[in-house]
């Protein structure tokens, strides 16, 4: 699967899911410099070690995954600032390559052989279907990650501090609406049925945010030309359509009608690469909802210590990095794992000298009430490993004007939440 496949998939996931609803860090020198230009003391306590899974390589072969190193630079700013409660961090990374028996495998090693504590911000959407079961019969809790499936309030070792998936599909009608669209347009993909049988859906959350639903249509993905679709959201005078098919295509096809509607889009997508290589895009406006913590916009609350942190320990992600137009939310998944993981260590009062286990973790997890993480988590309430976490019905809006990202805050905080029914 290639990362532009992973991104459609993920792009779509909040459709499909709604459905489901009926290397350690440390330096050779007994001090290190953290990120901030501050020297501490170099952590001494028993080492927290923690896993990632995602996909790395496929059959087209490698390509950059901003995820893992995203919590890389976690880890290495979290020593380099003195750990957390005294504790080093080290992570082990497993790539599933985006089939579910190599991610079982992957993920076995690492609660097996690896005997890490707790997997943190992993972006394995193609494979945690597979190996999600296995941590149940392990205690072995999924610490924030992939948000784009059913997992998060399925099974009671995902601890995810992001909003529902099921929640997405309001957010982003609520996106639309804030960006002054008062008429939308939906067009799904033929591909799968689930996207039929969520039609319904999209008209319900419409209509929940005060939208008129001009059209409700489905196209193929691969389709030539979306000229006929187009036709139709400008002549019942859509002002913004979420166009899950080839947004690059439909844009294009829609200009040449004259037509230029705000596109509506999820989970922090388009990237900027995406937007550059359409003309309408870039000199657009796009809106969106996410249910992770919207940190391509680097003054989010937290958003400064992680662009810090690239900046000194993977660059090639930070403003002006070769791999910075691919910035994605799988970013901004591991950082505010890594800090929810700390969070809960902190909560258990695992003393330095003393040895975590994954029981800590998830009762450290277990004390998260109405928890932000200093705004990069929705209020987050977590059980205790024996039941599923109840649903977040919080997500956080944004949009892209003229090729630059924007965060759009709720009435309470950076994140807005869906109206209880």
């Amino acid at each position: 699967m290639t990362r532009g496949s992973r991104h459609r998939r993920s792009a779509i996931s909040a459709v499909v899911i709604a459905l489901a609803l009926v290397a350690a860090a440390c330096g050779s020198s007994s001090k290190s410099s953290s990120s901030s230009g501050t020297t501490l003391p170099k952590p001494t306590g028993t080492p927290l070690k923690i896993g990632w899974i995602g996909t790395i390589t496929t059959a087209t072969g490698a390509a950059p995954n901003g995820g893992k190193d995203a919590l890389d630079a976690w880890v290495q700013s979290t020593n380099a600032s003195g750990g957390v409660n005294g504790h080093p961090v080290t992570a082990v990374y497993a790539d599933d390559k985006g089939d579910p028996a190599v991610g079982l495998a992957a993920m076995k090693d690492l609660v097996e052989n690896q005997h890490v504590i707790a997997i943190v911000g992993e972006n394995a959407g193609s494979t945690d279907q597979t190996w999600g079961p296995y941590m149940v019969t392990k205690q072995v809790p999924v610490v924030n990650g992939y948000a784009g499936d059913a997992l998060a309030f399925t099974n009671p070792m995902f601890f995810l501090t992001a909003g529902a998936v099921t929640a997405n599909l309001w957010g982003q009608m609520e996106s639309a609406s804030k960006a002054g669209a008062t008429r939308v347009g939906i067009l799904l993909c033929t591909e799968s049925p689930a996207c039929a049988q969520a039609q319904p859906l999209f008209d319900l959350q419409a209509k929940a945010v005060g939208l008129t639903m001009v059209a409700n249509l489905l196209a193929s993905a691969t389709q030539a030309s979306y000229t006929a679709e187009c036709l139709t959201f400008k002549n019942g005078n859509a002002q913004a359509v979420a166009a899950f098919v080839n947004l690059n295509v439909f844009v294009r096809d829609c200009a040449r009608q004259n037509y230029n509607p705000i596109t509506i889009n999820s989970n922090l997508l388009p990237n900027l690469n995406t937007i550059k290589a359409s003309p309408e895009l870039i000199g657009g406006t796009i809106s969106g909802s996410s249910e992770q913590w919207p940190c391509v916009d680097p003054k989010a609350p937290g958003a400064p210590a992680l662009y810090t942190a690239l900046k000194t320990y993977h660059p090639d992600w930070a403003p002006g990095g070769k791999n910075n137009a691919l910035f994605s939310s799988d970013i901004c998944a591991s950082w505010a794992g890594g800090l929810a993981f700390a969070k809960a260590i902190q909560n258990a009062a695992v003393a330095s000298g003393a040895t975590a286990t994954s029981a800590d973790v998830i009762r450290g997890l277990s004390m998260f009430k109405n928890e932000t993480l200093g705004g990069v988590a929705p209020n987050s309430t977590f059980n205790d490993g024996t039941k599923p976490n109840p649903l977040n019905p919080c997500v956080f809006l944004y949009k892209w004007v003229k090729g630059v990202f924007q965060s759009v805050p709720g009435p309470d905080a950076i994140y807005t939440c869906k109206p209880a029914a």
